[in-house]
């Protein structure tokens, strides 16, 4: 037994080393590098020469290219670019505090290291160069694929009281190849103790500047506990820094988890988020259809089996006598069509041409292997399959070219010719003037679908002002990262008749068949509760405003001489609080005689939360007269006093001829005096006056009913 023990000790690591480097093989392209950049523009530097120098000295280029300060992993879930990864991965908040301070990071640590070369003076310089190329520079926020950049849109962030967990788009023109999700069920105590992998970009920028090449890092180890909170998943496949975002994946090959954090100076201690949390994250922000593509097909050549093995002109599969078939474990593998064992399985092939065969669950793989004496060591036959593809087959009866989605995926136009994996697909189906009813078609592999379509006349139909409603809805409810929402609502239309229902989103055409319809918004607080009741007949427009109820106004310091007009309306026998206003933003105009005219905008909410404060500042006209009356009141007092004899007084109050004198120049100062302030005193008045005009004249036109 013992002369065994050895060639099968051997044999067994080969296949685990085998194993590890497939699995990695298959995952390295939905592996994506995150990073945060900024353009270092040579025109905001004042002293580019330095700059240069210091490349030179560093041997990489910094003017006029982008500066990665952070990044993180994160990993393709779906064909159409999605990736999960963790909130602080996409996080930036305070940009403008993070721009000053990273150009101070990076001068101070470029003149700490390369300062021998610099003066004092120049290296004053060169701080306050990168302080201001970080300071103006232009932002993005990437994710780096098989040497490729492509911008990031952040669509989904947790809240921070929640999982550490957000969601991130990148499109190509290709799909691109991502990971399945484990079952959700089994993210439990079970999982303790299974061999897992983790995913990343280890150290991230710091392993990007020292290395060319930036490469998917893969680390093996245990899940070693199992706790029901945030960080649930405790395991010892290393992670670092920058590793963030990136999967942790079972021997199957799916995510069990997201790589979050690890425990300082702790001994292997790392923390992932369960891909059930995941799950749950998707699904409370409205991306069911991801979850359903997922566990469908994620490359499409993973749905035809494969063979690394070359071929012969006949197409015969070469290989040497030894032969080693891997792939779908347990599937089982026939020679010359009798069974012969499970993958893995190592073969030993004796005829110069053998017919090989796999079978599995989601396997089909058969081929002639021809035995060539000059070929020595081991020849790896890989056969894999995600499942069998079923035509689905869909026309429409009239040849019009109509938009198929299946589940919330653009599957194309019609005539469309499709193969699927197996399963149950929602169909739904868009047209400029026709309207379909959705279907459930059940692809199975034992038949193909052929589907005939008969659409309705409908006719186009548009929603108006929705615009303005949104831009009253979510205050404080998004967080905002560099100027982007990401926390989007789950937020369509829902038109309903007779029992049928038809879901759009808002940037959607909508085309409808004549009839009453009922529209419903859904995700939007204020109108979720609402019903907007419309007749379709020819082409139709719905006003959410006019049509979708109202909210009141309560206008405070009412009071009961008052004129008031709501959108160049005048309301009859207004009284404090006004009700069922249109939503939205309504221009309020008051008129109360003897006081300044008041006018707002403000937002009515069905919250009836809406409210004006009227102050009763005197109007233009009363401070007029006043200015007025006040002017020749004392320019009378003047004039008077300089027509009246002043001599009686001015003798009455001296005892001598200066004295006298001094009275009499005293008296005439004064009539001067007050006939000038008096002429001053109606220069405000007539501007008072003009003023009055002016409302008066644009009260008359409000009152006319002009908007």
């Amino acid at each position: 037994m013992n002369r065994y023990f050895f060639p099968i000790l051997l044999f067994t690591i080969s296949l685990t080393n085998i194993f590890s480097q497939t699995l990695y093989q298959d995952h390295k392209d939905s592996i994506v590098s995150l990073e945060h950049m900024f353009l270092l523009d040579s025109s905001s530097c004042s002293q580019p020469d330095l700059i240069r120098q210091l490349e030179e000295l560093a041997e990489r280029k910094f003017l006029d290219s982008y500066f990665p300060v952070k990044s993180g992993s994160g990993f393709i879930i779906d064909p159409d670019g999605y990736i999960l990864t963790n909130r602080h991965v996409v996080l930036f908040k305070d940009l403008e505090s993070a721009r000053k301070r990273i150009g101070t990071d990076v001068a101070q640590s470029l003149i700490e290291e390369y300062g021998y070369n610099f003066s004092d003076t120049e290296k004053g310089s060169v701080l306050l160069d990168f302080q201001t190329m970080f300071a103006r520079g232009d932002y993005r926020f990437t994710g780096i694929l098989n040497g490729k950049e492509y911008d990031a849109d952040v669509l989904e962030v947790s809240d921070e009281e929640g999982d550490d967990l957000a969601l991130v788009q990148i499109k190509g023109e290709d799909p691109f190849s991502g990971i399945e999700f484990a079952d959700r069920e089994s993210i439990n105590s079970s999982l303790i103790g299974e061999t897992v992998y983790s995913f990343g970009y280890p150290l991230g920028l710091t392993i990007t500047r020292i290395f060319k090449d930036r490469v998917v890092s893969m680390n093996k180890g245990n899940i070693s506990a199992f706790r029901d909170d945030e960080l649930g998943i405790q395991h010892n496949a290393a992670i670092s820094q920058g590793n963030s975002g990136g999967p942790l994946v079972n021997e199957e090959g799916k995510v069990v988890g997201i790589n979050t954090a690890l425990l300082e100076n702790g001994n292997s201690i790392f923390f992932s988020i369960g891909i059930d949390k995941a799950v749950s994250f998707l699904e409370e922000r409205g991306y069911a259809e991801i979850l359903k593509w997922n566990h469908r097909v994620l490359n499409a050549e993973k749905n035809t089996p494969v063979s690394n093995l070359k071929s012969n002109s006949l197409g015969e599969l070469e290989s040497s006598s030894d032969l080693l078939v891997l792939g779908e474990e347990g599937a089982y593998v026939y020679i010359d069509d009798r069974i012969a064992g499970r993958v893995p399985l190592y073969v030993n092939l004796t005829k110069p041409l053998t017919q090989v065969r796999v079978e599995g669950t989601s396997t089909e793989f058969s081929a002639a292997v021809r035995r060539l004496v000059s070929l020595s060591g081991t020849t790896e036959l890989i056969t894999a399959a995600a499942g069998k593809l079923i035509r689905l087959s869909i026309e429409d009866e009239e040849g019009a070219a109509v938009e198929v989605y299946g589940d919330g995926r653009f599957l194309g136009n019609t005539p469309l010719d499709i193969q699927l994996p197996p399963d149950s697909y929602n169909l739904t189906f868009r047209s400029e003037d026709l309207v379909y009813p959705d279907m459930t078609v059940d692809l199975s592999e034992k038949s193909f679908s052929e589907i005939t379509l008969k659409g309705k006349t409908a006719y186009p139909v548009k929603i108006l002002n929705y615009e303005k409603i949104q831009s009253q809805n979510h205050s404080g409810s998004l967080e905002l990262i560099l100027g982007k929402a990401t926390t989007r609502q789950s937020e369509y239309f829902l038109f309903s008749s007779e029992g049928k229902t038809l879901q759009a989103d808002f940037d959607d055409p909508v085309v409808l068949s004549e009839g009453s319809w009922t529209l419903s918004i859904q995700g939007v607080p204020e109108w979720e509760d609402q019903k907007v009741e419309f007749e379709v007949q020819g082409s139709t427009e719905v006003d959410l405003l006019k049509s979708g109820g109202g909210g009141s106004l309560t206008i405070r310091n009412f009071r009961n001489d008052m004129q008031i007009f709501i959108d160049g309306v005048k309301i009859d026998n207004p009284e404090e609080t006004i009700p069922a206003l249109p939503l939205g933003i309504r221009d309020i105009y008051i008129w109360s005689e003897g006081h300044l005219p008041y006018e707002t905008d403000i937002t009515v909410r069905m919250d009836n939360s809406a409210f004006v404060t009227f102050q009763p500042i005197s109007s233009h006209g009363r401070k007029a007269g006043l200015w007025t009356a006040g002017g020749l009141l004392a320019s009378g007092l003047g004039l008077t006093l300089g027509l009246i004899d002043s001599d009686p007084y001015a003798l009455s109050h001296s005892s001598n001829y200066d004295e006298y004198v001094d009275q009499k120049e005293r008296i005439a100062n004064m009539s001067s005096g007050l006939i000038v302030s008096g002429v001053l005193m109606l220069i405000p008045a007539l501007f008072e006056w003009s003023a009055q005009k002016k409302d008066r004249q644009k009260y008359e036109r409000i009152q006319g009913g002009v908007q």
